[in-house]
């Protein structure tokens, strides 16, 4: 994104950045999403990586059904959701 380096983003390289963003296919952000919160890069989401992601969309402490749900999902399936299961 940030293209003159000089250790900050302008206005024009924002907004090619949200362009960018906004003109992706929804399978496109999806995994766009998944790759950006699974931290360590082992192709799935652990429950802590799970609580990540949803305290930054609902704040800390937020987001208690969603966090919920995908925190039991996890656990059914050994602790962690796969790129097929966030998506669908």
């Amino acid at each position: 994104v940030n293209f003159i380096c000089r250790g900050d983003v302008d206005f024009l390289e924002f907004m090619i950045s949200v362009w960018n963003v906004c003109t992706c296919r929804v399978d496109s952000l999806s995994n766009f999403a998944f790759d950006m919160y699974d931290l360590d890069s082992d192709g799935e989401l652990s429950v802590p990586e799970i609580e990540h992601m949803v305290w930054e969309f609902f704040g800390k402490g937020g987001g208690g059904r969603c966090l919920e749900d995908a925190t039991k999902y996890a656990e059914q399936r050994g602790g962690a959701m796969k790129l097929n299961a966030f998506i669908s």
